[in-house]
């Protein structure tokens, strides 16, 4: 039985304003999240990449993550403008 939990993650791009969005898997989404961070003791988690935590996801897809966690993000549309 498949009780995975999804979470929908928004970014919205820093140029139009446009917000992009997209589900994920909510535990893997907080791995990832809490990936490069000191842990309970003070000791830094490994980084897990994008791509490597979610690799079935479209590039475009990874880049509202990635606009989500770092705060900053370009939709596709304003990306292909620059």
């Amino acid at each position: 039985m498949d009780t995975s939990q999804l979470l929908d993650v928004f970014a919205t791009c820093a140029a139009c304003g446009e917000q992009s969005s997209v589900s994920v898997d909510l535990a893997t989404w907080q791995e990832w999240m809490k990936s490069g961070e000191d842990d309970d003791n003070g000791n830094p988690t490994p980084t897990i990449n994008v791509q490597d935590a979610f690799p079935d996801m479209t590039p475009a897809n990874r880049e509202v993550l990635i606009g989500n966690k770092a705060g900053w993000h370009l939709c596709n549309v304003c990306w292909a403008d620059l």
